[in-house]
């Protein structure tokens, strides 16, 4: 299998970390995108391993960290409390699109919650209550609609991943559904980080993905 050089954007985050610890015990050169320079105990200690200090509303910082990568992972997303952040998803996405398109990159894989922005009427009950009650939900929600239309424009080879609820348990195996999946009444999927993780890695160079929206949970 071809060793590609990867991007991760949000490499330090609770979901990035685990992409970027796989991915460098899979033989893969890693980068990882990162606001803050992490503590050492987040991101391993290793020579396939660049951390890019940045800020992900710079384009020219952006375009310089997309620099002699084959893959992006984009795992950009605001915290709940984070009101003055929330247009964060948005704006890095298109930075990082516009740049991968001037340098030639192809293959883009970003992340969602699988609910958060297309078919919220695939939701469970509960979570439709969530994102149309809940001030916070909504105004990522808009966001992260706006970011997958970003996205799906552009000619690269997108995949959106939809996830379930995310949690730190053990890699399991993983449900895949395209495009989309009907949830029962009071049915909220969960995945974990890891299996998350070990997903993005799995489809890299998988055609099959290319332009596709899979919801994915254990």
């Amino acid at each position: 299998m071809q060793k590609y050089s990867i991007i991760v954007f949000g490499g330090a985050g609770r979901t990035g970390s685990e992409v970027v610890k796989l991915a460098l015990e899979q033989g893969y050169t890693v980068s990882a995108f990162v606001y803050h320079n992490p503590p050492a105990r987040i991101l391993p200690d290793s020579p396939q391993l660049k951390i890019i200090e940045g800020n992900a509303r710079d384009y020219q910082q952006v375009k310089a960290a997309l620099t002699g990568h084959d893959v992006v992972i984009n795992i950009i997303a605001p915290k709940i409390g984070d009101k003055k952040n929330y247009d964060i998803s948005v704006v890095a996405s298109q930075n990082i699109v516009k740049g991968m398109q001037e340098l030639g990159i192809k293959r883009y894989i970003g992340q969602a919650g699988a609910w958060a922005t297309e078919y919220i009427e695939d939701a469970s009950l509960l979570m439709q209550i969530g994102f149309k009650v809940f001030w916070p939900l909504r105004q990522i929600y808009s966001f992260k609609k706006n970011e997958d239309r970003i996205v799906k424009d552009t000619p690269l080879n997108w995949t959106l991943v939809r996830c379930g609820i995310l949690s730190n348990g053990k890699l399991a195996p993983v449900k895949t559904h395209m495009p989309r999946y009907k949830c029962g009444l009071l049915e909220i999927p969960h995945i974990s980080r890891k299996s998350v993780a070990q997903f993005h890695l799995d489809i890299l160079d998988n055609p099959e993905y290319y332009k596709q929206t899979p919801v994915i949970f254990s």
